[in-house]
């Protein structure tokens, strides 16, 4: 006869059950919404897929002719118009060069691998955090008993499959799962952490695809002091860009005149211009609007240089952090993660590195944390809901008015929350004092 669990680690059955309903739930939503669609859509990836095959052949990515003509000749159908406001490439060569092999293919092969990645960056990144879950350092009495965190867990695997950041980057052909799933990579778990080459070259993979998305964590990398790791990084990425630079010089084509061009007519008042200006975009995930006010209308030195106060803050005060090992790690990473989307240009569905600090946060719960890890929870929590992108969609479709003042109510009310919510996230995590040897948090 299997022996009695004790009463206080006896697990809640009607709780299991409730929890592996809803995965299946989740998993179901993810399909229908995020999967099927961007086998069928992945219009952002159109775009990335068209340059990276542009590249390959040697012409010149930013021209918009030559993009829109590259992606018909590969097999483009009707995902996107023959309009440039969907064609306008802002991607680094080293993106192009990065995805290559996914540019080789013909657009719907292309497109379903993109897909099956994603998805395998899904997975991969809810394994990352199980594995950060399970070491966790601290036990009962004050922690959570295994046995009763589990159905727990397996609500949070829900909610991760069933955000809407998730399945809005799969349905669009978005990069930042899979940029994503290399940091996880790079970082690493309690019980585990790659070679360094392998760490480095994960890194630098994710700076390639998307730099924006991947140069905050290379500092936390500097804030943990994993320089071998780092040197990597540089060796590699740097590899990376001058095979992407030498291939379009080779080419002879005037790719750095078309970039900047991109650059300027995307960022000034226009399809994607982040200020009132523009009501669509004013839902960007990013503080653009504030920069705007103290820069003179958001001139590049002026960013630059709080980005690198920032950055530079936020090294100095992780490194005078203590805390128990691997915890730190964690926590390092939950920071860069949120400092990425408040200082780099985003759209929401770039909140899926916001699963970062959702793992912090769980963790520092189950041992038996309280106001900290629910704070930062909760703000994380403002992401997940897809109430924001299922109601531009629809006003996009039509089914919704577009007056002057339901914009104003969607956009306002529902979206730009989003900013002040990452700017309390922050405060949280910043304002942690990790107890040495237990990992738990007040």
């Amino acid at each position: 006869m299997e022996p009695r669990r004790p009463p206080e680690t006896k697990r809640p059955r009607g709780l299991v059950g409730f929890a592996w309903a809803v995965l299946a739930v989740a998993g179901i939503l993810l399909l229908v919404r995020g999967v099927l669609p961007g086998l069928a859509f992945s219009g952002d990836f159109t775009m990335i897929h068209a340059g990276a095959s542009v590249w390959l052949d040697g012409g010149n990515p930013y021209d918009f002719d030559t993009l829109y003509n590259g992606w018909k000749a590969d097999g483009g159908g009707s995902e996107r118009p023959r309009e440039e406001r969907w064609f306008v490439a802002l991607y680094p060569p080293t993106t192009y060069a990065a995805l290559a092999p996914v540019g080789a293919l013909g657009w719907p092969a292309g497109r379903a691998a993109w897909v099956l990645l994603s998805g395998l960056s899904v997975a991969g990144v809810a394994a990352w955090g199980a594995a950060w879950l399970r070491r966790n350092p601290t036990h009962p009495p004050r922690g959570v008993a295994p046995e009763r965190a589990r159905p727990w867990l397996v609500l949070l695997l829900a909610a991760w499959l069933s955000a809407g950041p998730v399945a809005t980057t799969l349905e669009f052909g978005q990069l930042g799962l899979v940029v994503l799933a290399l940091v996880a990579l790079a970082v690493g778990t309690p019980g585990w952490r790659p070679p360094a080459w392998a760490a480095g070259a994960a890194l630098a993979g994710a700076g390639c695809v998307k730099p924006q998305l991947a140069g905050v964590f290379a500092l936390g990398f500097v804030a943990l002091g994993r320089w071998r790791e780092l040197a990597w990084t540089l060796g590699v990425g740097s590899a990376i860009a001058a095979v992407a630079v030498l291939r379009l010089e080779a080419a002879g084509v005037a790719w750095a005149t078309g970039l900047l061009d991109n650059v300027r007519r995307f960022a000034g008042t226009g399809f994607a211009d982040p200020s009132p200006a523009n009501r669509v975009a004013w839902q960007m995930v990013n503080l653009e609007p504030l920069w705007r006010r103290f820069f003179s209308g958001g001139a590049p030195v002026g960013v630059a240089a709080v980005w690198a106060v920032a950055a530079a803050g936020v090294a100095w005060r992780v490194r005078k952090r203590a805390g128990p090992a691997g915890g730190f790690t964690l926590w390092v990473m939950s920071v860069a993660s949120v400092v990425t989307l408040l200082i780099a240009y985003h759209r929401a569905y770039d909140a899926v590195l916001l699963a970062v600090p959702a793992v912090w946060a769980v963790r520092g719960l189950l041992a038996g944390g309280r106001l900290a890890p629910a704070a930062v929870l909760v703000g994380v929590a403002f992401f997940w809901p897809p109430v924001p992108e299922l109601l531009n969609h629809l006003a996009f479709r039509g089914w919704l008015p577009r007056s002057q003042r339901w914009p104003f109510v969607l956009e306002t009310a529902v979206m730009f929350h989003r900013p002040g919510v990452l700017v309390g996230v922050l405060g949280v995590l910043l304002g942690v004092r990790s107890r040495p040897g237990d990992g738990r948090t007040r």
